[in-house]
């Protein structure tokens, strides 16, 4: 088993600014980069999210974000709002509000994990089992067999 890691390079490291942490940096963080501004995603592929790195598309989304990205509360729908959490965030990728940024693929480094032992557990014991049942099957036929032709004497 392994887990792959590409690294891409986006742009020179001078003139980006840290614009604010969304949930204590939890969610993303808003950076600036000249006039353009720029999400970045903590949340990971675990929660669907593919990208790390999206253009904030317009002013509005870019003001929301940057008003609720202390918000801790989950639920202000009462209000007509919607909280900054992660399905908020797919749905800004799936309105397109928040763009995809791909930068050059530099290198991929891939980590390669040694099996775990539930896994190595799991898998003898499927094979401990079919032996001992084909072992079980086999001695029953013998059985059968053998009372045949113990009944034909």
């Amino acid at each position: 088993m392994s887990r792959n890691t590409d690294i891409y390079y986006l742009d020179k490291k001078d003139g980006w600014e840290k614009v604010k942490d969304i949930r204590e940096g939890s969610i993303g963080s808003i950076w600036k980069k000249v006039n353009k501004y720029y999400y970045f995603n903590n949340l990971g592929i675990f929660n669907s999210i593919d990208n790390t790195v999206y253009k904030i598309s317009d002013k509005e989304t870019l003001n929301y974000l940057l008003s609720k990205a202390d918000d801790e509360t989950d639920d202000i729908k009462s209000e007509g709002l919607t909280a900054i959490n992660t399905d908020y965030i797919r749905d800004l990728i799936k309105n397109e509000k928040l763009i995809a940024v791909s930068g050059e693929k530099k290198m991929t480094i891939t980590i390669k994990y040694k099996t775990d032992i539930v896994d190595k557990i799991f898998k003898y014991s499927i094979r401990i089992f079919l032996v001992v049942y084909f072992i079980f099957i086999i001695f029953k036929n013998f059985r059968k067999s053998r009372r045949i032709s113990n009944e034909n004497k």
